[in-house]
Protein backbone atom coordinates (compact mmCIF):
# COMPACT_ATOMS: atom_id res chain seq x y z
CA UNK A 1 0.00 0.00 0.00
CA UNK A 2 1.07 3.31 -0.93
CA UNK A 3 -1.12 6.01 0.09
CA UNK A 4 0.85 9.04 -0.14
CA UNK A 5 0.35 9.74 -3.91
CA UNK A 6 -3.76 9.32 -2.66
CA UNK A 7 -2.65 11.67 -0.48
CA UNK A 8 -1.25 14.29 -3.00
CA UNK A 9 -4.20 13.60 -5.27
CA UNK A 10 -6.75 15.29 -3.05
CA UNK A 11 -4.92 18.63 -3.30
CA UNK A 12 -3.16 21.24 -5.92
CA UNK A 13 -0.75 22.25 -3.65
CA UNK A 14 0.92 18.87 -2.69
CA UNK A 15 2.62 18.86 -6.20
CA UNK A 16 4.60 22.26 -5.73
CA UNK A 17 5.99 24.32 -2.98
CA UNK A 18 5.20 28.15 -2.07
CA UNK A 19 7.74 30.51 -4.34
CA UNK A 20 8.71 32.23 -1.16
CA UNK A 21 9.05 29.72 2.49
CA UNK A 22 9.20 31.99 5.37
CA UNK A 23 10.95 30.92 8.81
CA UNK A 24 8.09 31.92 11.69
CA UNK A 25 9.61 32.29 15.12
CA UNK A 26 7.54 31.75 18.53
CA UNK A 27 7.32 33.68 21.09
CA UNK A 28 9.42 36.13 19.11
CA UNK A 29 7.01 36.86 16.42
CA UNK A 30 3.60 34.92 17.87
CA UNK A 31 3.12 34.17 21.42
CA UNK A 32 1.72 30.60 20.49
CA UNK A 33 2.46 28.10 18.50
CA UNK A 34 -1.06 27.82 17.38
CA UNK A 35 -0.76 31.49 16.66
CA UNK A 36 2.05 30.79 14.37
CA UNK A 37 0.28 28.37 12.86
CA UNK A 38 -2.67 30.00 11.60
CA UNK A 39 -0.31 32.88 9.90
CA UNK A 40 1.59 30.42 8.19
CA UNK A 41 1.80 29.30 4.53
CA UNK A 42 2.06 25.87 3.23
CA UNK A 43 6.09 25.50 2.89
CA UNK A 44 6.71 27.65 6.33
CA UNK A 45 8.91 26.65 9.16
CA UNK A 46 7.71 27.33 12.87
CA UNK A 47 11.05 27.30 14.73
CA UNK A 48 10.08 26.99 18.56
CA UNK A 49 12.09 28.44 21.29
CA UNK A 50 13.20 26.41 24.46
CA UNK A 51 10.55 26.79 27.22
CA UNK A 52 7.15 25.24 27.57
CA UNK A 53 4.65 25.75 25.22
CA UNK A 54 1.33 25.15 25.31
CA UNK A 55 -0.80 22.12 24.25
CA UNK A 56 -4.06 22.18 21.83
CA UNK A 57 -2.32 22.78 18.20
CA UNK A 58 -4.39 22.17 15.48
CA UNK A 59 -3.04 22.38 11.48
CA UNK A 60 -5.41 22.13 8.93
CA UNK A 61 -4.51 21.46 5.29
CA UNK A 62 -1.05 23.23 5.69
CA UNK A 63 1.90 21.68 4.93
CA UNK A 64 4.37 22.53 7.66
CA UNK A 65 7.68 22.21 9.62
CA UNK A 66 7.90 22.83 12.88
CA UNK A 67 11.12 22.73 15.22
CA UNK A 68 12.70 23.42 18.04
CA UNK A 69 15.44 26.35 17.95
CA UNK A 70 17.41 24.26 21.08
CA UNK A 71 17.45 21.20 23.48
CA UNK A 72 14.22 21.84 25.56
CA UNK A 73 11.54 22.64 23.81
CA UNK A 74 8.25 21.45 25.16
CA UNK A 75 4.73 21.40 24.59
CA UNK A 76 2.58 20.51 27.37
CA UNK A 77 -0.99 19.61 26.39
CA UNK A 78 -1.51 20.63 30.51
CA UNK A 79 -4.69 17.13 30.45
CA UNK A 80 -5.58 17.89 27.36
CA UNK A 81 -4.64 17.01 23.24
CA UNK A 82 -1.16 18.00 22.23
CA UNK A 83 -1.04 18.45 18.21
CA UNK A 84 -4.14 17.66 15.75
CA UNK A 85 -2.94 17.65 12.62
CA UNK A 86 -5.94 16.88 9.55
CA UNK A 87 -5.88 16.76 5.77
CA UNK A 88 -2.03 17.21 5.30
CA UNK A 89 -0.47 16.31 1.23
CA UNK A 90 2.96 15.94 0.41
CA UNK A 91 5.08 17.04 1.50
CA UNK A 92 3.06 16.68 4.81
CA UNK A 93 3.52 17.81 8.33
CA UNK A 94 7.30 17.73 9.81
CA UNK A 95 7.87 18.05 13.95
CA UNK A 96 11.40 17.81 15.24
CA UNK A 97 13.13 18.17 18.43
CA UNK A 98 10.10 18.71 20.59
CA UNK A 99 9.33 16.82 23.64
CA UNK A 100 5.34 16.25 24.69
CA UNK A 101 4.15 15.46 27.54
CA UNK A 102 1.12 15.76 29.42
CA UNK A 103 -1.53 15.24 26.59
CA UNK A 104 -4.33 12.95 28.38
CA UNK A 105 -7.23 13.34 25.36
CA UNK A 106 -9.26 10.43 23.99
CA UNK A 107 -10.26 8.51 22.44
CA UNK A 108 -7.81 8.43 19.67
CA UNK A 109 -3.95 9.98 20.12
CA UNK A 110 -3.69 11.90 23.24
CA UNK A 111 -0.41 13.70 22.19
CA UNK A 112 -0.67 13.88 18.17
CA UNK A 113 -3.61 13.15 16.23
CA UNK A 114 -3.49 12.75 12.49
CA UNK A 115 -5.75 11.96 9.81
CA UNK A 116 -5.54 12.31 5.96
CA UNK A 117 -2.32 13.61 6.04
CA UNK A 118 1.75 12.81 5.45
CA UNK A 119 3.07 13.37 8.47
CA UNK A 120 7.07 13.16 9.71
CA UNK A 121 8.19 12.86 13.68
CA UNK A 122 11.82 12.74 14.23
CA UNK A 123 14.22 13.31 17.08
CA UNK A 124 11.29 14.02 19.23
CA UNK A 125 10.05 12.44 22.94
CA UNK A 126 6.63 11.39 24.32
CA UNK A 127 6.53 11.24 27.74
CA UNK A 128 3.75 10.63 30.42
CA UNK A 129 0.72 10.79 27.92
CA UNK A 130 -2.95 9.19 28.29
CA UNK A 131 -5.51 7.80 26.69
CA UNK A 132 -8.29 6.79 29.52
CA UNK A 133 -12.49 5.89 28.53
CA UNK A 134 -14.21 2.43 29.20
CA UNK A 135 -16.16 0.80 26.45
CA UNK A 136 -15.38 0.97 22.95
CA UNK A 137 -11.64 1.41 20.99
CA UNK A 138 -9.50 3.70 22.45
CA UNK A 139 -5.68 3.79 21.37
CA UNK A 140 -2.36 6.00 20.57
CA UNK A 141 -0.90 6.94 23.98
CA UNK A 142 0.94 9.51 22.37
CA UNK A 143 0.31 9.05 18.67
CA UNK A 144 -2.60 7.81 16.50
CA UNK A 145 -2.51 8.23 12.70
CA UNK A 146 -5.50 6.93 10.30
CA UNK A 147 -5.04 7.36 6.53
CA UNK A 148 -1.50 8.28 6.82
CA UNK A 149 1.91 8.31 5.46
CA UNK A 150 4.05 7.73 8.72
CA UNK A 151 7.71 8.31 9.45
CA UNK A 152 9.02 8.06 12.64
CA UNK A 153 12.77 8.25 13.31
CA UNK A 154 14.90 9.07 16.29
CA UNK A 155 12.26 9.70 18.71
CA UNK A 156 11.63 8.04 22.30
CA UNK A 157 7.90 6.55 23.65
CA UNK A 158 8.61 6.85 27.09
CA UNK A 159 5.10 5.69 30.07
CA UNK A 160 2.98 6.24 27.51
CA UNK A 161 -0.57 4.31 28.64
CA UNK A 162 -3.89 3.62 27.23
CA UNK A 163 -5.82 2.82 30.30
CA UNK A 164 -9.52 1.40 30.09
CA UNK A 165 -12.15 -0.16 32.42
CA UNK A 166 -15.62 -1.36 31.20
CA UNK A 167 -17.99 -3.94 31.76
CA UNK A 168 -18.32 -4.61 27.96
CA UNK A 169 -15.88 -4.57 25.45
CA UNK A 170 -12.91 -2.14 26.29
CA UNK A 171 -10.38 -2.36 23.34
CA UNK A 172 -7.04 -0.79 23.31
CA UNK A 173 -4.65 -0.18 20.92
CA UNK A 174 -1.15 1.31 20.95
CA UNK A 175 0.31 2.52 24.40
CA UNK A 176 2.48 4.65 22.43
CA UNK A 177 1.40 4.58 18.83
CA UNK A 178 -1.51 3.46 17.28
CA UNK A 179 -1.75 3.55 13.29
CA UNK A 180 -5.04 2.60 10.81
CA UNK A 181 -4.57 2.14 7.38
CA UNK A 182 -1.38 4.06 7.22
CA UNK A 183 1.90 3.31 5.65
CA UNK A 184 4.60 2.82 8.30
CA UNK A 185 8.33 3.72 8.97
CA UNK A 186 9.69 3.57 12.33
CA UNK A 187 13.40 3.56 13.01
CA UNK A 188 16.33 4.52 15.52
CA UNK A 189 13.80 4.67 18.00
CA UNK A 190 13.18 3.69 21.45
CA UNK A 191 9.67 2.58 23.09
CA UNK A 192 10.54 2.01 26.72
CA UNK A 193 7.93 1.10 29.59
CA UNK A 194 4.40 1.86 27.57
CA UNK A 195 0.85 -0.39 28.47
CA UNK A 196 -2.07 -0.81 27.36
CA UNK A 197 -4.24 -1.56 30.12
CA UNK A 198 -8.03 -3.49 29.62
CA UNK A 199 -10.17 -4.56 32.55
CA UNK A 200 -13.88 -6.17 32.65
CA UNK A 201 -14.66 -5.68 36.49
CA UNK A 202 -17.63 -8.00 36.18
CA UNK A 203 -19.55 -9.15 33.54
CA UNK A 204 -21.97 -11.76 32.11
CA UNK A 205 -20.85 -11.58 28.65
CA UNK A 206 -17.85 -9.04 27.45
CA UNK A 207 -14.13 -9.02 26.30
CA UNK A 208 -11.44 -6.98 27.43
CA UNK A 209 -8.73 -6.81 24.43
CA UNK A 210 -4.85 -5.26 24.96
CA UNK A 211 -2.70 -4.83 21.87
CA UNK A 212 0.20 -3.20 21.09
CA UNK A 213 2.06 -2.46 24.12
CA UNK A 214 4.53 -0.07 21.90
CA UNK A 215 2.92 0.08 18.66
CA UNK A 216 -0.66 -1.09 17.29
CA UNK A 217 -0.68 -1.51 13.62
CA UNK A 218 -4.22 -2.02 11.88
CA UNK A 219 -4.57 -2.63 7.99
CA UNK A 220 -1.11 -0.99 7.46
CA UNK A 221 2.19 -1.86 6.27
CA UNK A 222 5.80 -1.00 6.48
CA UNK A 223 9.14 -1.29 8.16
CA UNK A 224 10.26 -1.46 11.70
CA UNK A 225 14.02 -0.93 11.63
CA UNK A 226 16.64 -0.71 14.43
CA UNK A 227 14.32 0.10 17.41
CA UNK A 228 14.33 -1.18 20.99
CA UNK A 229 11.75 -2.37 22.37
CA UNK A 230 12.29 -2.31 26.37
CA UNK A 231 9.24 -3.20 29.39
CA UNK A 232 6.36 -2.56 27.69
CA UNK A 233 3.09 -4.01 28.95
CA UNK A 234 -0.16 -5.30 27.71
CA UNK A 235 -2.77 -6.22 30.22
CA UNK A 236 -6.01 -7.62 30.29
CA UNK A 237 -8.41 -8.93 33.37
CA UNK A 238 -11.66 -9.82 33.29
CA UNK A 239 -14.69 -11.21 36.27
CA UNK A 240 -17.50 -12.98 35.78
CA UNK A 241 -19.52 -15.53 33.70
CA UNK A 242 -18.84 -15.35 30.46
CA UNK A 243 -16.01 -12.34 29.42
CA UNK A 244 -12.75 -13.25 27.65
CA UNK A 245 -9.18 -11.52 28.39
CA UNK A 246 -6.92 -11.37 25.47
CA UNK A 247 -3.85 -9.62 25.31
CA UNK A 248 -1.46 -8.90 21.71
CA UNK A 249 1.41 -8.20 21.61
CA UNK A 250 3.66 -6.79 24.33
CA UNK A 251 5.71 -4.53 22.56
CA UNK A 252 4.25 -4.76 18.63
CA UNK A 253 0.66 -5.50 17.33
CA UNK A 254 0.43 -5.73 13.53
CA UNK A 255 -1.77 -6.20 11.17
CA UNK A 256 -2.00 -5.86 7.20
CA UNK A 257 -4.03 -6.19 4.33
CA UNK A 258 -3.96 -9.25 1.72
CA UNK A 259 -0.48 -8.94 -0.44
CA UNK A 260 1.17 -6.36 1.72
CA UNK A 261 3.30 -6.97 5.11
CA UNK A 262 5.38 -5.48 8.23
CA UNK A 263 9.49 -6.48 7.97
CA UNK A 264 10.44 -5.60 11.90
CA UNK A 265 14.40 -5.59 11.19
CA UNK A 266 17.73 -5.40 13.41
CA UNK A 267 15.59 -4.84 17.05
CA UNK A 268 16.32 -5.48 20.36
CA UNK A 269 12.87 -6.44 21.86
CA UNK A 270 13.48 -7.01 25.90
CA UNK A 271 11.77 -7.41 28.88
CA UNK A 272 8.15 -6.98 27.41
CA UNK A 273 5.07 -8.21 29.23
CA UNK A 274 1.89 -10.00 28.00
CA UNK A 275 -0.38 -10.39 31.03
CA UNK A 276 -3.70 -11.81 31.24
CA UNK A 277 -6.31 -12.96 34.13
CA UNK A 278 -9.49 -14.91 33.07
CA UNK A 279 -11.71 -15.31 35.64
CA UNK A 280 -14.59 -16.19 33.79
CA UNK A 281 -16.38 -19.78 35.48
CA UNK A 282 -17.90 -20.59 31.85
CA UNK A 283 -15.10 -20.71 29.63
CA UNK A 284 -12.97 -22.06 32.52
CA UNK A 285 -10.27 -19.62 32.02
CA UNK A 286 -10.10 -19.12 28.84
CA UNK A 287 -7.95 -16.13 27.48
CA UNK A 288 -4.95 -14.94 26.22
CA UNK A 289 -1.33 -13.45 26.28
CA UNK A 290 0.66 -13.46 23.00
CA UNK A 291 3.97 -12.29 21.99
CA UNK A 292 6.05 -9.61 21.98
CA UNK A 293 5.37 -9.18 18.71
CA UNK A 294 2.11 -10.39 17.28
CA UNK A 295 0.77 -10.40 13.92
CA UNK A 296 -2.94 -10.41 12.81
CA UNK A 297 -4.80 -8.72 14.73
CA UNK A 298 -7.35 -6.51 12.58
CA UNK A 299 -5.87 -7.06 9.34
CA UNK A 300 -6.28 -10.46 6.51
CA UNK A 301 -4.35 -12.62 5.35
CA UNK A 302 -0.59 -11.98 5.23
CA UNK A 303 3.16 -13.03 5.63
CA UNK A 304 5.07 -11.08 7.89
CA UNK A 305 8.78 -10.62 8.31
CA UNK A 306 11.33 -10.91 11.57
CA UNK A 307 14.93 -10.04 10.69
CA UNK A 308 18.08 -9.83 12.25
CA UNK A 309 16.14 -9.10 16.22
CA UNK A 310 17.27 -9.56 19.51
CA UNK A 311 14.37 -11.26 21.62
CA UNK A 312 15.77 -11.05 25.63
CA UNK A 313 13.56 -11.84 28.22
CA UNK A 314 9.88 -11.45 27.22
CA UNK A 315 7.54 -13.22 29.22
CA UNK A 316 3.34 -14.13 28.57
CA UNK A 317 2.00 -14.88 31.90
CA UNK A 318 -1.57 -16.41 31.75
CA UNK A 319 -3.78 -16.93 34.79
CA UNK A 320 -5.20 -19.42 35.43
CA UNK A 321 -3.11 -21.75 33.54
CA UNK A 322 -5.79 -23.14 31.56
CA UNK A 323 -7.46 -23.03 28.02
CA UNK A 324 -5.83 -20.38 25.63
CA UNK A 325 -2.67 -19.21 24.94
CA UNK A 326 0.63 -18.13 26.20
CA UNK A 327 3.34 -17.09 23.22
CA UNK A 328 6.64 -15.18 24.80
CA UNK A 329 8.08 -13.79 21.76
CA UNK A 330 6.62 -13.99 17.97
CA UNK A 331 2.90 -14.89 17.94
CA UNK A 332 0.69 -15.39 14.91
CA UNK A 333 -2.91 -15.37 14.92
CA UNK A 334 -6.23 -15.50 12.65
CA UNK A 335 -4.71 -15.81 9.28
CA UNK A 336 -1.16 -14.31 9.52
CA UNK A 337 2.15 -15.87 8.95
CA UNK A 338 5.62 -15.02 9.87
CA UNK A 339 9.00 -16.16 8.22
CA UNK A 340 11.41 -15.50 11.08
CA UNK A 341 15.33 -15.58 10.31
CA UNK A 342 19.07 -14.17 12.06
CA UNK A 343 17.30 -13.90 15.27
CA UNK A 344 18.64 -14.52 18.46
CA UNK A 345 15.89 -15.49 21.64
CA UNK A 346 17.39 -15.87 25.39
CA UNK A 347 14.90 -15.98 28.35
CA UNK A 348 11.82 -16.47 26.77
CA UNK A 349 8.58 -17.35 29.33
CA UNK A 350 5.49 -18.45 28.61
CA UNK A 351 2.69 -19.71 31.15
CA UNK A 352 2.57 -23.76 30.11
CA UNK A 353 -1.47 -24.01 30.10
CA UNK A 354 -3.67 -26.77 30.35
CA UNK A 355 -6.66 -28.02 28.17
CA UNK A 356 -9.82 -28.26 30.38
CA UNK A 357 -12.26 -27.45 27.70
CA UNK A 358 -13.03 -28.54 24.34
CA UNK A 359 -12.09 -26.12 21.33
CA UNK A 360 -10.25 -23.75 23.44
CA UNK A 361 -6.63 -25.52 23.53
CA UNK A 362 -3.85 -24.93 25.39
CA UNK A 363 -1.15 -23.19 23.12
CA UNK A 364 2.49 -22.04 24.38
CA UNK A 365 5.98 -21.39 23.72
CA UNK A 366 8.21 -19.04 22.07
CA UNK A 367 7.28 -18.90 18.62
CA UNK A 368 3.45 -20.02 17.80
CA UNK A 369 1.38 -19.68 14.09
CA UNK A 370 -2.03 -20.83 13.48
CA UNK A 371 -3.09 -23.61 11.46
CA UNK A 372 -5.60 -22.79 8.91
CA UNK A 373 -6.07 -23.49 5.48
CA UNK A 374 -5.92 -19.94 5.06
CA UNK A 375 -2.91 -18.80 6.83
CA UNK A 376 0.47 -18.63 4.70
CA UNK A 377 3.32 -20.60 6.44
CA UNK A 378 5.70 -19.82 9.07
CA UNK A 379 9.87 -20.36 8.64
CA UNK A 380 12.46 -19.97 11.94
CA UNK A 381 15.70 -19.93 9.84
CA UNK A 382 18.98 -19.30 11.23
CA UNK A 383 18.10 -18.55 14.63
CA UNK A 384 19.40 -19.40 18.14
CA UNK A 385 17.78 -20.09 21.44
CA UNK A 386 18.75 -20.07 24.74
CA UNK A 387 17.77 -20.29 28.49
CA UNK A 388 14.29 -20.53 27.47
CA UNK A 389 11.25 -21.52 29.65
CA UNK A 390 9.28 -22.87 27.26
CA UNK A 391 8.79 -24.76 24.41
CA UNK A 392 10.71 -23.36 21.15
CA UNK A 393 7.64 -23.58 18.90
CA UNK A 394 4.91 -26.17 17.94
CA UNK A 395 4.91 -28.36 15.28
CA UNK A 396 3.07 -25.70 12.84
CA UNK A 397 5.95 -23.83 12.34
CA UNK A 398 8.57 -25.26 9.54
CA UNK A 399 12.04 -24.65 11.24
CA UNK A 400 15.47 -24.85 9.86
CA UNK A 401 18.95 -23.99 10.65
CA UNK A 402 18.15 -23.71 14.92
CA UNK A 403 20.81 -23.77 17.37
CA UNK A 404 19.26 -24.54 21.40
CA UNK A 405 21.63 -24.73 24.08
CA UNK A 406 21.25 -24.79 27.84
CA UNK A 407 22.63 -21.47 28.36
CA UNK A 408 23.21 -18.03 26.89
CA UNK A 409 26.51 -17.73 25.04
CA UNK A 410 27.33 -13.58 25.41
CA UNK A 411 30.37 -13.12 23.65
CA UNK A 412 28.80 -15.00 20.63
CA UNK A 413 28.81 -12.08 18.15
CA UNK A 414 28.84 -13.51 14.88
CA UNK A 415 26.35 -16.65 16.15
CA UNK A 416 28.99 -18.76 15.29
CA UNK A 417 28.33 -21.19 18.39
CA UNK A 418 32.04 -20.32 19.57
CA UNK A 419 33.76 -17.29 21.12
CA UNK A 420 36.83 -16.70 19.04
CA UNK A 421 38.74 -14.64 17.15
CA UNK A 422 36.10 -13.51 15.08
CA UNK A 423 34.02 -12.08 17.74
CA UNK A 424 36.83 -10.36 18.83
CA UNK A 425 37.62 -9.10 15.52
CA UNK A 426 33.71 -7.65 15.09
CA UNK A 427 33.66 -6.07 18.76
CA UNK A 428 36.84 -3.98 17.91
CA UNK A 429 35.17 -2.77 14.22
CA UNK A 430 32.15 -1.67 16.16
CA UNK A 431 33.76 -0.04 19.12
CA UNK A 432 32.15 3.08 20.36
CA UNK A 433 28.55 4.14 20.22
CA UNK A 434 26.39 0.84 19.32
CA UNK A 435 23.03 1.11 17.00
CA UNK A 436 20.32 -0.23 18.48
CA UNK A 437 20.20 -4.26 18.68
CA UNK A 438 24.07 -4.46 18.15
CA UNK A 439 25.25 -8.03 18.98
CA UNK A 440 28.64 -6.69 20.15
CA UNK A 441 27.00 -4.38 23.07
CA UNK A 442 26.48 -7.51 25.51
CA UNK A 443 25.43 -5.27 28.65
CA UNK A 444 23.02 -3.04 26.22
CA UNK A 445 24.26 0.29 27.29
CA UNK A 446 24.88 1.85 23.99
CA UNK A 447 28.24 1.37 23.67
CA UNK A 448 30.75 -1.22 23.18
CA UNK A 449 33.78 -0.88 25.23
CA UNK A 450 35.69 -2.28 27.93
CA UNK A 451 32.64 -3.83 29.68
CA UNK A 452 31.66 -5.67 26.63
CA UNK A 453 35.52 -7.31 25.88
CA UNK A 454 35.64 -8.27 29.35
CA UNK A 455 32.26 -10.43 28.83
CA UNK A 456 34.00 -11.78 25.68
CA UNK A 457 36.92 -12.92 27.15
CA UNK A 458 34.92 -14.42 29.87
CA UNK A 459 32.88 -16.77 27.37
CA UNK A 460 35.64 -17.51 25.18
CA UNK A 461 35.74 -20.90 23.66
CA UNK A 462 32.55 -23.12 22.74
CA UNK A 463 29.06 -22.04 23.99
CA UNK A 464 27.77 -24.12 26.05
CA UNK A 465 24.76 -26.75 25.61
Amino acid sequence: MNRTLLLCAQSLICAASPVLASEIRVPEQYPTIQDAVAAAMSGDEIIVADGSHAGGITINGKALTIRSSGPAVTIDGGGGSGLIINDVPSPGVRISGLRVIGCDAGPLGAALRASNSVLEISECEFTGNRVTGGHGTYGGGAVYASTCAVTIASSTFLDNRVDLSANGYPFGFGGAVMLDHCDVLVEDCVFAENLVSTVVPGASWAEARANGGAIAARWSSGVISRCRFDANRVHSSVNGLGPIASAFGSALSLASPTGQRFIVDSCAITGNLAHTISNNSYYQGAGSANGAICFGIDGAAALHEVRSCDFNANRAEKAPDTNGSAIADVACVFDSGAIVQDSRFAGSFASSLLKTLPGFGSWSGCVRAPVSAAAPGSIIARSTFCALQCDVTGPEISVSGLVESNACCEGDVDRSRTVDGADLGLLLARWGAAPVAEQADMNGDGIVDGADLATMLESWGPCPG
